[in-house]
């Protein structure tokens, strides 16, 4: 597993990094000629959150990298006191200069997202455009907050036992779930969750509860943006809320939109499109699509034609979706064609999904994969009318999204878990 050692305040940090080209999906450097975007993840989750990215052909013609921050993943080194998305963005600025990152484009989940505002404004030669996807507001909000308070006590109660006490366990986990994913429990949001909460759960045991304090709640508590802060970014913002997200309204969205341009920001836009906190994750129908432009429109790469196709991997891969209906992604565009078959290329992460019994079905040249640009909803437009069009969507569908398209060899999922509010 590719590491890189930084030099931080607080001591050395070893960080996991993984990095897929165009050619190779488990790369040691990126294609100097392609872009590169840049993905931070969130809390709970490491970068296995972004394997919907990772092998989407769409997102693929480009350099992918994705870091595991303090406390996550593979990472290792101390998390220091204070640890706030500033030092993330510290990190993250040394982790480009260490692996030689050009200038590039960088993709923000939820607290990724503040990490990303932090690096463009601290570094603003390093960045060349920001994709923010469920961007958090500048002051933590006291009810959010008291529930990632929560989540870490039933998570200290379960672990102070010996052993630990799974059945208090299981409400910790119920809570990050719930939160990042509110009901839209597909097959890839079942493999991420079972895999890295457990992982995540036996790092942070009883003799590291301070870091998992850290990196779940007080990572949370930063400094409010400034306009004086955000006037620094000199890169084109893109803002994209899930209009199912249980946790920040549209209105917070809306607020980063307008200090954004208060503070002269030139070009800002706002996307919503449906799925929860982590949309990303569930719905990359929509929201890759977005990425994708947004560095069209900056960066002049090889057109897709001119690409380099992958040589050194297996053939490109399909999906099965297993009860063959559509998805609510699919559905919200009702444009959309038959998507009952995806195409995904391979990804770093597959050895971790094969490991789990996850079937992996040759490409079949019968079927191809169409990327369908749903119109999002635009700057100005009323969070109602995403909302009324979005329950429309899922009203009609009735099924999860795309990614429910794993065909397991064992213990098959049902096709939907329904987690109560």
């Amino acid at each position: 597993m590719p590491h890189v050692e930084l030099d931080t305040p607080t001591g050395m940090v070893n960080m996991h990094y993984v990095i897929s080209t165009p050619d190779i999906p488990n790369a040691s450097s990126i294609a100097p000629e392609l872009p590169t975007i840049l993905f931070l993840h969130s809390a709970y989750i490491s970068h296995y959150t972004f394997e919907p990215q990772f092998s989407d052909p769409l997102l693929r013609q480009f350099n992918l990298v994705a870091p595991d921050m303090r406390g996550y993943g593979s990472t290792t080194g101390p998390m220091g006191d204070p640890y706030s998305p500033t030092e993330s963005a510290s990190d993250i600025y040394k982790f480009m200069v260490a692996l030689n990152i050009p200038p590039c484009h960088i993709f923000g989940l939820s607290i990724g997202s503040c990490i990303a505002l932090e690096l463009a404004s601290a570094h603003p030669d390093c960045v060349l455009s920001l994709t923010l996807c469920s961007p958090l507001p500048s002051v933590e909000l006291d009810e959010v907050q008291e529930g990632r308070q929560e989540i870490f006590e039933y998570h200290k109660s379960a672990v102070q036992n010996e052993p630990t006490d799974l059945t208090i366990e299981e409400d910790a986990e119920y809570g990050e779930i719930q939160f990042c994913f509110n009901n839209q429990i597909t097959r890839i949001v079942k493999v991420i969750t079972d895999t890295e909460l457990a992982r995540t759960h036996r790092v942070w045991g009883s003799d590291s509860l301070e870091e998992c304090y850290r990196a779940t709640v007080s990572w949370f508590v930063r400094k409010p943006r400034t306009q004086e802060a955000l006037a620094k970014i000199t890169c084109p913002v893109r803002i994209i809320h899930c209009a199912d997200d249980i946790a920040y309204p549209f209105e917070l969205a809306q607020e980063l939109e307008r200090e954004l341009r208060e503070a002269g920001v030139v070009r800002v836009d706002l996307k919503q499109v449906p799925g929860p906190h982590y949309g990303s994750v569930v719905n990359a129908a929509d929201i890759n699509p977005l990425i994708e432009d947004l560095i069209l429109s900056i960066s002049n790469p090889p057109t897709r034609e001119s690409t380099p196709k992958p040589r050194s991997v297996p053939p490109t891969l399909i999906l099965k979706n297993l009860n063959g209906t559509h998805s609510n992604a699919d559905s919200f565009d009702h444009n959309h064609s038959d998507h009952s078959r995806h195409t995904r290329l391979p990804t770093p992460f597959m050895e971790m999904f094969a490991q789990l019994g996850i079937k992996w079905t040759p490409h079949d040249d019968h079927h191809h994969h169409h990327h369908h640009h749903h119109q999002p909803q635009q700057d100005g437009q009323r969070e109602d009318e995403a909302n009324e069009e979005s329950s429309e969507s899922n009203s009609d569908s009735g099924s999860d999204s795309e990614d429910d398209d794993f065909q397991f060899i064992h213990d098959p999922l049902p096709p939907v878990v329904i987690l109560v509010n």
